[in-house]
């Protein structure tokens, strides 16, 4: 058998992303793109959860993203609100299979139910308290999210996957 790792066998991606502040998803965004640039990953969507609607600053970017007021369309709606492209996007997501999702923060109870509802071969969070529905969960005691992003990459690096 062949030995290889999380990191270098995912060739599809979807990462979700609890946003905090502007500065702190500009970082992320950046550690982000430097991690990609060393993996084999082809197709990747990102989501992006905001639960203060004050933050509602990511309307017009290439991410697709949740806020609170727009839970709803985590229920049999979806499909009647995917005329706009926000719901389309998510739909595009839901609909489609992932090597791998990355959480970077926790999920609220209703986002972590439409998460768990994606065809993904692993689910690995980052940060996150007792979710038993993740296969893994890494702790990082690093305090940037840059920092958090490399450390999870340099992780996944060293875990030996099957083939």
């Amino acid at each position: 058998m062949h030995n290889s790792t999380i990191w270098s066998k995912t060739q599809s991606l979807l990462v979700f992303y609890v946003y905090k502040t502007e500065k702190e998803f500009n970082q992320f965004r950046v550690s982000f793109d430097e991690v990609l640039n060393e993996s084999n990953v082809k197709r990747i969507k990102v989501v992006v959860l905001i639960k203060d609607l004050k933050q509602d600053i990511l309307r017009n970017s290439l991410f697709a993203y949740i806020s609170e007021k727009d839970i709803h369309f985590f229920t049999s709606e979806l499909r009647k609100k995917a005329k706009n492209e926000f719901g389309y996007q998510l739909d595009i997501v839901r609909h489609t299979a992932f090597d791998l999702l990355l959480s970077f923060g926790e999920p609220t109870p209703k986002v972590l139910k439409w998460l768990m509802k994606i065809q993904v071969k692993e689910r690995i969070g980052v940060n996150i308290n007792g979710l038993k529905t993740f296969d893994l969960i890494l702790q990082s005691s690093k305090s940037s999210i840059s920092d958090s992003v490399t450390f999870t990459r340099d992780t996944l690096i060293k875990i030996k996957k099957e083939e």
